[in-house]
């Protein structure tokens, strides 16, 4: 809030917004990236998915 308010001194305050909802925009994306290719990582491979499936009687 700190930095929109700083910035809406030189400019308008929306622009001011926006241009920190990008900057911030940035880094969550590639968190949010990184994060869904750990959740994928942890869902197995093939023979642990087969596996699973036999042991609940699901063939």
């Amino acid at each position: 809030m700190g930095v929109v308010a700083g910035l809406s001194r030189l400019m308008d305050p929306v622009l001011a917004g926006l241009v920190v909802a990008a900057v911030l925009a940035v880094p969550a994306a590639l968190l949010i990236r990184a994060g869904a290719g750990g959740m994928a990582a942890l869902g197995g491979d093939e023979d642990e998915r087969r596996a699973i499936q036999c042991g609940a009687g699901e063939r």
